[in-house]
């Protein structure tokens, strides 16, 4: 599906300071907006003031996620106007302004992309804690396919971690949380200099919740939550002009229970569910993750920048999907998955009338996931299993220039071309006796697409707080 977004919008710092600190107070009630002009995002792949980028977005610092307690992606909803974000079984379901993708073909990558530190990831399940420890979190509305790809044609999502600072740092933070949802969290971050040149940075993380929901049958509270997480950042700065990050991550979740319960007709909505004590309710992933960064500065005020990275995950779920005491459904979801990533890109200096970036994108990666669901409800009684392999790679080459006429008129325009090809092949055992819809066919395919985004904007800058922009994208 291909979206087509145009915008006309004016920007001031008055009314961006609301929406770039994620605050729930209206403009009248914001205390100090004359700083918020100053702050710094990298939206187009290159720091610049949010005042100064000709793009809706919505910029949370990692101290204001830590106030307002956002830990996952369904807690940045509350965060962030026009953004929608629900827990599936399988792909986090991503919506900006009501434009986004279903999450119930696990084959398809969603319209809002998300990116960890300069890495893709198209399924959900590939970064376990990318608000732990984090910078910064920008949300980019609209098409943003010139830049960031093809799998952006709603939005995207690029998250920014902490790194190493010349300053030795050590926080220890411990919460606790009763009355609904019992247990505790404990994270501990760890950074400085190591030597001259070599700096590291450390974030852990340890966290188990009972859950929020009463489990009727097992006494237990579901979800019931287990988290250890933990990331390392190594900074080596080999000279004034080049730099190398090295960013680490591995993540065990497992969650016991499923924050979803059943109401009868005529019923309230209570805090419990049941389940039936032979069919175990639980979801299990394990995650790695890993970035190389490297930076080379030239005299000319150049810089290239690669960006190499892998990113798997395996998870195993199982759902008692008639969410009663009775056994008369279930389902097994396990998924293996694996990605490599390349960048390399030019960025011109921010001096002159012309500034620019080029660069390639590619990435590689293979799915294997296994699938069954067992019913056994009046004449029904049986299983259908499903096996599901994929292979996606994906190329793309983009650009992007602005022209500064004057102080108050600049354009920008950008491109990406894009060769993308799947394979994927599906196949089902059955036994039993199945409903008619539960069919052993077999399917299998193949897909070659190349897709061209452009983008152009026009911008007009009143005053150092007022910038006017027209803008438009296709993805």
């Amino acid at each position: 599906m291909r979206y087509r977004y145009m915008a006309l919008l004016a920007s001031s710092s008055v009314l961006i300071s609301s929406a770039a600190l994620a605050q729930e107070t209206n403009v009248a009630q914001e205390a100090a907006p004359t700083s918020v002009a100053d702050i710094m995002v990298t939206a187009r792949k290159r720091t610049e003031r949010l005042q100064d980028v000709p793009i809706s977005v919505n910029v949370t610092s990692g101290e204001d996620l830590a106030s307002a307690d956002v830990r996952n992606l369904e807690a940045l909803s509350g965060a962030v106007p026009n953004l929608h974000i629900q827990a599936t079984p399988g792909n986090n379901a991503i919506y900006i302004r009501g434009i986004g993708s279903s999450p119930g073909n696990l084959a398809f990558e969603q319209s809002v992309g998300l990116f960890v530190d300069g890495t893709y990831a198209g399924r959900g399940r590939q970064f376990a804690a990318p608000f732990l420890d984090v910078a910064s979190v920008e949300v980019l509305r609209g098409a943003q396919g010139a830049l960031f790809g093809k799998n952006t044609a709603a939005g995207a999502i690029n998250i920014t971690s902490n790194g190493p600072r010349s300053t030795r740092e050590f926080a220890t933070t411990v919460t606790g949380t009763i009355d609904g949802d019992n247990g505790f969290e404990v994270s501990q971050i760890l950074s400085g200099p190591i030597t001259d040149k070599f700096l590291a940075r450390a974030a852990l993380k340890y966290s188990d919740n009972e859950g929020w929901l009463e489990n009727t049958t097992t006494g237990d509270g579901n979800p019931g939550r287990e988290d250890m997480i933990g990331r390392i950042v190594l900074d080596y700065l080999a000279s004034d002009t080049l730099t190398f990050r090295l960013k680490l991550e591995g993540a065990s979740q497992d969650l016991t229970g499923q924050p979803m319960s059943s109401v009868g007709p005529g019923s309230s909505k209570g805090f419990t569910r049941q389940v039936s004590p032979n069919v175990p309710d639980f979801d299990n992933t394990d995650s790695f993750n890993g970035v190389l960064t490297i930076n080379k500065d030239f005299a000319n005020g150049i810089t290239l920048t690669s960006i190499t990275g892998y990113s798997s995950f395996e998870y195993d779920k199982r759902i008692d999907s008639d969410f009663t005491a009775a056994d008369l459904l279930r389902s097994t979801f396990q998924e293996e998955f694996s990605q490599i990533s390349q960048e390399v890109r030019l960025t011109s200096s921010n001096d002159g009338p012309l500034t620019w970036i080029v660069g390639a994108y590619a990435h590689t990666n293979d799915m294997a996931m296994y699938q069954a669901s067992s019913i056994s409800m009046g004449p029904l009684n049986g299983t259908s299993r499903r096996w599901f392999d994929q292979e996606n790679n994906s190329f793309s080459l983009y650009g992007q220039g602005t022209y500064t006429f004057n102080d108050q008129w600049r354009v920008t325009a950008g491109l990406r071309q894009t060769w993308e090809d799947k394979s994927a092949e599906q196949t089902r055992a059955t036994n039993g006796v199945l409903p008619p819809t539960w069919v052993n066919t077999p399917l299998s395919g193949q897909r070659d697409e190349s897709q061209m985004d452009p983008s152009v904007q026009v911008q007009y800058t009143h005053s150092r707080d007022v910038m006017f922009y027209a803008s438009y994208a296709k993805g």
